[in-house]
């Protein structure tokens, strides 16, 4: 195989290794939400609070958008997708171990902050990947594992609650 034909096809598979993250990091953030109702009624709080929690992710995500956007350009892609990858687990940990409402603003919080740095530093990998003359096809890709990831959160997080032994 000519190094020419290598180049694009690792090309290929770096930007579906980004994009498949994308989709994954970007369903972590609203998979909880089906399950609301229950964390509600196991923690003892109302419409108000849970209203709250949704709140608290917008803030983690316009925070980290603020204060760390431009870091992908200065600090390099792959720092800022491991820095989100990171956030992203630690809060998937924290809310599967929350005692309390307070754990659960914490989780939304961290969930918030690995959205609003990845989605940036992963649409722009995916773009300087794939990009060249197909930007726009690039574009199209990390829009669809952006949208994607956040639709099947719920629908995953749905069939846990009704399928799965301990949701």
């Amino acid at each position: 195989m000519s190094p020419d034909q290598t180049a694009p096809r690792s090309r290929a598979l770096a930007t579906a290794l980004v994009a498949f993250t994308f989709v994954v990091v970007m369903l972590g953030t609203t998979l909880p939400t089906p399950l609301y109702p229950a964390l509600a009624d196991e923690f003892g709080f109302g419409e108000l609070m849970t209203t709250v929690v949704f709140a608290v992710y917008p803030v983690g995500v316009t925070t980290a958008l603020v204060l760390c956007g431009p870091w992908s350009d200065q600090l390099g892609r792959k720092p800022m997708l491991l820095a989100g990858l990171v956030l992203s687990a630690a809060s998937a940990v924290v809310l599967l171990l929350a005692g309390s409402l307070g754990w659960i603003f914490v989780a939304r919080l961290l969930s918030g902050f690995s959205v609003g740095i990845y989605a940036g530093a992963a649409t722009a990998t995916v773009v300087d990947l794939y990009g060249g003359t197909s930007r726009s096809r690039a574009e199209v890709i990390a829009a669809a594992a952006n949208m994607g990831g956040l639709g099947l959160g719920p629908l995953v997080a749905g069939l846990l609650a009704e399928w799965a032994p301990r949701p």
